[in-house]
Parts: structure tokens; sequence; C-alpha cells
């Protein structure tokens, strides 16, 4: 099923309690899901989703594309990862990221797509005009607290903006 279908037949007749997790699932950012991402998300009262972790067989671009339509916020990690084992320097941001933050943006609000980031690797044009938030793997705390700091003022800027524009 193409978004747009999935979309205008699918479009968010009820938002769950979850924050939709975009991130790369290569074994560099495993810790930054296990310690960082996934707690942080946890501490908020939401529950984190990311499609690795479900265990039915189903459609994953269909569990893709009810995730950005339905969870309260989406958070997508733009760490880059090695994408090759002959050259170990080289490092791109992951492309199904790319897409699935493509599909958050043109269908939700700006303040519902969170974007972060655990490298320095150079920004893609399109998003390096964007807010990013850097976390540090080696800052376990501050970084997880700095995941629950915005997801918490997101939820917040959604409350004032559903109380100020009802139609959204």
């Amino acid at each position: 099923m193409y978004p747009r279908e999935f979309f205008d037949t699918f479009w968010r007749p009820d938002i769950k309690d979850e924050v939709f997790v975009a991130m790369s699932f290569d074994s560099s950012l495993s810790q930054a899901w296990e310690n960082i991402i996934r707690p942080g998300i946890e501490d908020t009262g939401l529950r984190p989703h990311r499609v690795d972790a479900t265990r039915i067989s189903g459609s994953i671009i269909t569990e893709i594309m009810d995730g950005i339509a339905h969870a309260r916020v989406i958070l997508a990690d733009l760490s880059s990862v090695q994408v090759s084992d002959i050259d170990k320097d080289k490092r791109f941001p992951n492309s199904n990221v790319m897409y699935e933050i493509g599909l958050a943006h043109a269908l939700r609000q700006d303040s519902e797509v969170l974007l972060i980031r655990g490298d320095e690797a150079k920004l893609l044009f399109d998003v390096s005009t964007i807010r990013i938030h850097k976390y540090y793997q080696s800052d376990i705390v501050g970084s997880r607290k700095m995941i629950f700091t915005l997801i918490n003022d997101a939820l917040n800027e959604i409350n004032i903006t559903r109380v100020t524009c009802p139609l959204f």
C-alpha cells in the first residue's frame, strides 16, 4: 500500500500514547536505544514503538505508516551508520529513516516530529535547516534527560496548539 492511500484511508482515527521511533537498527546505536532513547521516552509515560520490536507478522511499511499516523510524537534519530565493511570510515544517514522523516513532515505538525542525533557527521542539505537535538552516548544520564525534556516540551506545544487551533 502506498503512503497516500494508507493515510487517506486510516488518517488519525485515534492517537496512541506512544512515541514512534525512526532510527537505524545498526548495532552501533544499540546502546543509545537501550540506555538513552527508550528509557527517556518511558520516563515521559509514553510507550516507545520501534518496528523491529514487533513480534507479529505483517507489513513493515504499514506498521511504519500506522506509527507515523497514530503516535503522539515521532522521534527520528539521524545518526549516521557505517554502510560497508570495505570503507569503515564512511558513515551515512540511514535512508529508511530519511524516508520516514519525509512522511512525518508531510503529514504531521512540526511540533509532533522531533529530530535527534548522536554524531557529528555532515547533515544532508534537506534537513540541515531543521532543528536537530544532539545527544551523547557517553552521557547517558544527561542525554536521557534531554530526550525526556524534548518530548515533554513537544507534548506541551501540541496541547497549546490544540487549544488555540482546534482543527489540529
